[in-house]
């Protein structure tokens, strides 16, 4: 699918990094691929012609282990869109708000994250985002039985959405199985 985008990964980790180039070349995609070692948080990417597909699995922090100063930068940015955040937010969430910073109307994404933002207090910045900001189209979230995540003892939601899209409702959608998650189009209209 895709076979003549430009890829670009952003990895913190130098040594996953280097995996993820060495993955990239075994299966012939180096050629066209980037990979950024670098916080989320502080990448720049150049405007394209086109759709930015933004694509992954935002790493699970608690705010315990987030300095002052990206707490401070997640607050900031979301006041600047008139939307309060809360300095206990997970790191996933980051990730959301970068995404919206760094993309521009139309462009789509995808990101599988633990489900916990959808019920506390610290996910109502999140929440607004993607009715507003960052165009919400569709929530699937996995039974806390399907392990997304294996040995981890979380739920998982994966979270689609097209920015500027605020019309239409967000289609949600339970999954009991792995084998059933088959796509991301179906659910019940909210």
């Amino acid at each position: 699918m895709f076979p003549t985008a430009k890829l670009v990964a952003i990895e913190n980790d130098p040594v996953a990094a280097l995996m993820l180039r060495a993955n990239l070349n075994v299966r012939g995609w180096a050629g066209r691929a980037q990979v950024i070692t670098q916080d989320y948080r502080r990448v720049k990417l150049p405007r394209i012609d086109g759709v930015t597909a933004y694509i992954g699995n935002p790493p699970y922090v608690r705010h315990h282990d987030i300095g002052s100063a990206w707490k401070t930068w997640y607050a900031a940015r979301f006041a600047a869109m008139g939307i309060k955040a809360s300095a206990l937010a997970g790191l996933h969430l980051h990730f959301f708000l970068q995404t919206r910073l760094l993309a521009t109307i139309g462009d789509v994404g995808a990101f599988i994250t633990s489900a916990e933002w959808m019920d506390v207090n610290y996910g109502a910045a999140l929440r607004k985002l993607l009715l507003d900001e960052l165009g919400g189209v569709a929530l699937h979230v996995l039974e806390p039985t399907v392990e997304a995540f294996p040995g981890t003892a979380t739920t998982a939601a994966i979270t689609c959405f097209r920015v500027g899209e605020a019309a239409r409702p967000v289609r949600v959608r339970s999954v009991q199985q792995l084998s059933r998650l088959n796509g991301l189009t179906i659910g019940t209209d909210v």
